[in-house]
Parts: structure tokens; C-alpha cells; sequence
């Protein structure tokens, strides 16, 4: 390979040589070594080679209660330093809680480092990693992921073939540069895996933003609290209705009613098909079923920025848009001007005539 040429994504560069490409080399080197590390504490973790240990809370990173540790004093094939400091959360029968392991195999599916990584990079975020391996010990025998299920068990019946481990560094932007990698490089499974992440991160797009739609319901729930205090104070006003009157026997505290209005706005996030992306307005164009069944044919129009082409503004907001971006441009045209009459030597900065004659 030549120096010029700087390696990219889905590729195994074999030969990097320490004279020509030294700076490559030397980090080809570091990647072989953290993958190597990252795979023994894989087989530690399979093997269940490891113990617990307790570890102080370090006010200094705001921790307020002792954490665990994993230490890997039996583990004899690789001299591993302990993972200190992580949270650890198995219940009595030893399994992890299974809304912790949805979060966890989220955290891990929904992250392009670690799709790009694999499971070697996966080992890094310790806290999801080692909760994830405690329930795969525990009596519902599984991490949360079929596929590291199946992977574990293709490791123990093949004596730990590192073949078998995708690369954590070949589907990454700089490519593997480790000239003796041992791990596995399938540049088409890489390449598919990228294209359902792409898949899926092209079908949001038009989509409104969780951020919108939190801000909606914000606005709403407060506008909501509002119309509430405003009717009870006109309900004590006008019928002289005591606040031990207004209680009403028949409801138990612990049968607590939800609001109608409340669960209706929770629920009308999933009939949202755009939100004007003026944080000071976030009008709703709703589902043509939504309006049918609330009786309020509202379709305000929807206008795509000219600028990003994704987001979108009401007519109203994109007048405001408008406007802001004609005076901004309006100041810097004027800025500029005023820069380049100032360099010509304009009355500005033009020397101030001798009084001596």
C-alpha cells in the first residue's frame, strides 16, 4: 500500500510495513492489541472466569453508593485487568430484570459504533455488556440477543475460533490496519448490515422528531392544567360549590382515574404525520383517520425547508423563516460592504489631514 493512499471502511490492509507506513503500522499494532484483549474477556465472560468484587463509591465521577467490580484471577490465558466501578442489578434467582435487557440490547442495536464494531466494541460499554452476560449465567440462559446466544455457543463447540468474531475494526471508517488480524472481515455482511441501518434512518426521515412531538404534548398538557384551574375556580365562583363538595366518594385513591384529555394527547402522537419545526408554534398535521374520528378537519399546509429539505414549517412559521433569513443575509451583504470599503481606504480609516503647513 502505498503512504499516500489512507485505508477506508471494509477494508484489511495485510501489507502495511513498519518502514514505509510506519504511523499505520504502529496503530495496526494498537488495534491488534485491544482486540485481543476485548477477546479474552469474551472467553472470560463465556466461561464464566470471572468473580465479583465491591468497589467504593468515587464521589469525584458524583457516585453516591458502592459499585461492583469483575476481577479475572481465574482466568489464566490472558493476563485482564478488572472492570471496576459498573452497575450490576441481578435479581434474587440471578436474572437481570427483562425491561433492563430491552434497554441494553437497544442501547446496542440502535448504536452505529457498535453495529460497526460487533461484539468486541459492544464489550466496552461494561455496564450493558456484563448485566447482559449475568442473565446469559442466570436460569433464563440468554443475553437478550439471539445472535450472541448462538455465537456463544458456536465458540464453546469450537474451542473459541476467533474466525468466528467479526473484526471491531474492519466495518469502521479507518478499516482494520492489524496485518496478522486473526478475526473475521465479511466486507458483504457488513455491507447489508449498513444498508437496514441506512434502510431504517431513511424512513424517519419526514418523519416528526421525538423532540417535536415532546414539545407538543408539553404545551399541550400545560394549556390543559390551565383550562382545568380555570374551570374549577369558575365551578366555586358561580355555584358557591365547597372543596369538600367537589369530592367525590364514589373514587378510590388508589383507582385514580386518567384524564381523558391527558390519555387523548398521549395517544395522538401516533397519529402525527408532521409538526411545523417552529419550536414557538408546532402546529400538527394529523392522519385524515385521526381527523375523521376527532370531527376537526384541520390540514394546515406543510412547506419542506429550502435549506435542509427535511424539516418542515407551516405557512405561517415559514413566512417568519423567511423574513429572518432575507435580514440576516441583508446584514452580512452589509457587513461585507462596509469590510471592503473599509480596505480601499474609504473616509474610515483614511489618515486625518496635517494641521502644520
Amino acid at each position: 500500500m502505498s503512504s499516500s493512499r489512507y485505508p477506508h471502511r471494509y477494508t484489511h490492509e495485510t501489507s502495511l510495513s513498519p518502514t514505509k507506513n510506519n504511523a499505520l503500522y504502529k496503530q495496526g499494532k494498537g488495534q491488534g492489541e485491544m482486540s485481543l484483549e476485548r477477546y479474552h474477556t469474551l472467553c472470560a465472560a463465556i466461561q464464566r472466569k470471572y468473580e465479583f468484587t465491591d468497589v467504593p463509591a468515587d464521589f469525584s465521577k458524583g457516585q453516591l453508593f458502592p459499585r461492583k467490580g469483575i476481577t479475572f484471577d481465574h482466568y489464566t490465558s490472558y493476563n485482564l485487568e478488572p472492570v471496576l466501578g459498573i452497575k450490576l442489578h441481578p435479581r434474587q434467582d440471578g436474572t437481570i430484570h427483562p425491561g433492563d435487557i430491552k434497554v441494553y440490547k437497544s442501547s446496542f442495536v440502535d448504536s452505529w459504533k457498535c453495529r460497526e464494531g460487533g461484539i468486541l466494541y459492544c464489550i466496552g460499554e461494561a455496564r450493558e455488556f456484563w448485566n447482559m452476560v449475568l442473565n446469559y449465567h442466570s436460569t433464563a440462559n440468554t443475553t437478550g440477543m439471539r445472535q450472541w446466544d448462538k455465537l456463544f455457543e458456536r465458540l464453546r463447540k469450537s474451542d473459541f475460533d476467533k474466525s468466528l468474531i467479526p473484526c471491531m475494526w474492519f466495518a469502521r471508517e479507518g478499516g482494520c490496519l492489524d496485518v496478522a488480524c486473526p478475526f473475521s472481515h465479511d466486507k458483504e455482511a457488513c455491507i447489508l448490515d449498513r444498508e437496514k441501518v441506512l434502510m431504517k434512518r431513511r424512513a424517519t426521515l419526514g418523519r416528526p422528531t421525538m423532540r417535536d412531538i415532546s414539545l407538543r404534548e408539553q404545551r399541550q398538557l400545560a394549556q390543559h392544567r390551565e383550562n382545568s384551574k380555570s374551570d374549577s375556580r369558575e365551578i366555586v365562583k358561580h355555584e358557591g360549590t365547597s372543596a369538600l363538595e367537589l369530592w367525590d366518594d364514589s373514587v378510590d385513591d388508589d383507582e385514580e382515574e386518567l384524564d381523558p384529555e391527558v390519555d387523548r394527547i398521549f395517544k395522538e402522537r401516533a397519529e402525527i404525520k408532521k409538526i411545523c419545526s417552529n419550536p414557538d408554534c408546532l402546529t400538527a398535521r394529523m392522519t385524515k383517520k385521526s381527523q375523521r374520528e376527532s370531527g376537526k378537519i384541520e390540514d394546515p399546509k406543510m412547506m419542506v425547508c429550502t435549506q435542509c429539505k427535511i424539516t418542515y414549517y407551516c405557512s405561517v412559521s415559514r413566512i417568519w423563516f423567511v423574513v429572518v433569513i432575507i435580514v440576516t443575509r441583508l446584514g452580512m451583504d452589509f457587513r461585507k460592504s462596509a469590510n471592503g470599503r473599509i480596505g480601499r481606504g474609504t473616509k474610515w480609516n483614511r489618515a486625518a489631514p496635517s494641521t502644520s503647513s
